[in-house]
């Protein structure tokens, strides 16, 4: 018997199997026709192969019949009228769809010329609703996943508004049902950001199909019924999407292949924060920074003076921010490589963690009595979760090891100035009134000063110093960004031209390359751009507080209680 006659008897009996599937129901699924041919030789499509042997069949020629999402069905067009995925596959089954990550803007579906470059397919831009309107879709090699980002230029002197359409069709047909969804129910709606579907059981690729992150923009629309392609069972996600005037902005997605449903949801939470997950490497950072429907990351600032202090957060997708619960802390925040916000308590000398869920602290680990009650700290956690914790004019490192706090000896009083880099491991420690740092190997803990072009006695305590892509940068008085180059402590202090505010706090998102800074007893925010070395302002903090401290958190972080 033919692939194709299989095929449709397969469909026929699963649609049986689970008549009345949830969200999708299956009434006239059993009605369905064998579906047609695929990837026949006069597609404009490209074969890209990806991860865990998965390979993933794009075309510029898709389109609906009657060009809409839903009503009309399947159908090949010309070169360039449709861009998409025809199909995908694994070794543990084929036919994941029957048309997907189409797009529609006002009802206007997105096509272009596709180009092919190894794991990435480029589409040629179109015009749309007065914006120039483009689709890239990556595949990735390390596992069965394709991202497609959709990028929106507005040309224009003023905001346009589009309503924009993400539609897929699955493989599964008639025997499409949901196994899990973000908000933890069986029905996709506009609350949900990724969903899990398969047939019934699981003989086609189980889906994972990401719609963004609960950070970004939530869907206006949500539903289980698509165009027709021997069945009409897919995705439709519907985002209203707002492009400020010359100035552009931009959608992500994802498409991931699994064996079986139950390893499918397990790994669905992946994408629960999609900016740390690693899903947007091999993207640019303006690239990064356009995207709409995941989060960006979040400031959280407050001060380490000696008394409780205001507690607030940036989200630098919404460009808002929220007040929280006021802290009292002696050192700078720090964040882990889970993205976990920590802090030093100072008045139960307590490093606690934070629960952004419920604007809470836990206890993690009683700080050292020498440091009690102090302020103008810095706190880090390194990779391996040890606590790294330095004080304004004391010449000692405390430092963890397997929860128990161990003594390094400093050259000499250190100030509250600190960084560890999780990317490469890489640990700074500021000295007292000086631009003078030292670079501590954590392994051997051997010590290498950096001072060439240091100005000493800077005065006032500072809290700019941030390591960033082999560089440490940082910034007192009224004077420039500065930098050293960490692999060579002989090379000069580098200076910025762009002037600094007075005595800045600093942090540094790597995602999009942005510094966040924030003037000394004051609301003044901004974004510092190292490579242009320009600053653009932001919206103003809500409280002008004292010896600022801000810490940068990438993307979701659950709830401390979390498996």
């Amino acid at each position: 018997m033919s692939n194709l006659a299989i095929r449709a008897i397969t469909a026929l009996f699963s649609a049986v199997t689970i008549l009345g599937a949830l969200a999708f129901g299956s009434v006239g699924a059993l009605a369905q026709s064998a579906k047609p041919m695929e990837d026949s030789a006069s597609r404009a499509s490209v074969g890209v192969s990806g991860g865990d042997g998965s390979s993933w069949t794009i075309a510029d020629d898709q389109i609906t019949s009657n060009g809409q999402p839903t009503g009309g069905s399947r159908t090949t067009g010309a070169a360039g009228s449709g861009a998409g995925f025809i199909d995908a596959s694994a070794p543990f089954g084929s036919d994941a769809y029957d048309g997907a990550g189409m797009v529609f803007v006002d009802g206007v579906q997105l096509g272009g010329t596709l180009t092919q470059s190894g794991q990435r397919v480029s589409f040629a831009p179109q015009a749309l609703s007065g914006l120039q309107v483009q689709s890239t879709i990556d595949v990735f090699t390390t596992e069965a996943v394709a991202r497609n980002f959709v990028d929106f230029t507005n040309p224009t002197g003023a905001p346009i508004t589009v309503t924009v359409e993400y539609v897929n069709n699955f493989g599964s047909d008639g025997s499409t049902t949901i196994r899990a969804t973000s908000s933890g129910d069986l029905v996709f709606d506009p609350s949900d950001t990724w969903v899990v579907t398969s047939d019934a059981g699981d003989s086609d690729p189980v889906n994972t199909t990401v719609f963004g992150d609960s950070g970004g923009i939530n869907l206006t629309a949500a539903s289980t019924t698509v165009f027709s392609s021997a069945g009409t069972q897919g995705l439709l996600a519907t985002y209203s999407l707002t492009v400020p005037a010359n100035d552009s902005a931009a959608l992500v997605f994802f498409h991931r292949l699994t064996d079986t449903s139950p390893n499918a949801v397990a790994a669905a939470p992946d994408f629960d924060s999609v900016l740390s997950g690693g899903f947007v490497d091999g993207l640019t950072a303006a690239e990064i920074s356009r995207i709409r429907n995941i989060s960006l990351g979040l400031v959280y600032r407050t001060s380490i003076d000696s008394q409780v202090q205001p507690f607030e957060v940036y989200d630098v997708t919404t460009g808002t921010w929220t007040s929280l619960t006021p802290v009292d802390t002696g050192a700078q925040l720090a964040v882990s490589a889970d993205q976990r916000l920590y802090m030093q308590n100072r008045a139960t000398n307590v490093i606690q963690v934070y629960n952004p869920g419920t604007d809470t602290w836990s206890d993690v680990l009683a700080t050292p009595p020498a440091v009690a009650g102090r302020a103008r700290g810095n706190l880090e956690v390194s990779n391996s979760g040890e606590f790294l914790l330095t004080f304004e004019g004391i010449a000692t490192l405390y430092y963890t090891v397997g929860g128990a706090w161990q003594t390094l000896a400093l050259p000499a009083p250190a100030s509250a100035l600190g960084d560890y880099d999780h990317a490469t491991g890489t640990f700074v420690v500021g000295r007292v009134n000086s631009q003078e740092i030292w670079l501590i190997d954590l392994n051997t803990l051997a010590i290498t000063t950096f001072n060439n072009g240091a100005v000493v006695n800077t005065s006032e305590l500072r809290r700019f110093g941030e390591i960033f892509e082999g560089f440490w940068y940082s910034q007192f008085s009224t004077q420039p960004v500065t930098r050293f180059d960490l692999s060579d402590n002989s090379l000069p202090l580098q200076t910025f031209a762009d002037p600094g505010e007075f005595y800045e706090s600093a942090t540094v998102n790597p995602f999009t390359e942005t510094f966040y800074v924030n003037r000394f007893a004051s609301t003044v925010f901004a974004a510092w751009d190292p490579v242009a070395d320009s600053r653009s302002p932001l919206a103003p903090a809500p409280s002008s507080n004292g010896h600022n401290s801000l810490a940068f958190v990438g993307g979701i972080v659950a709830p401390v209680d979390a498996d």
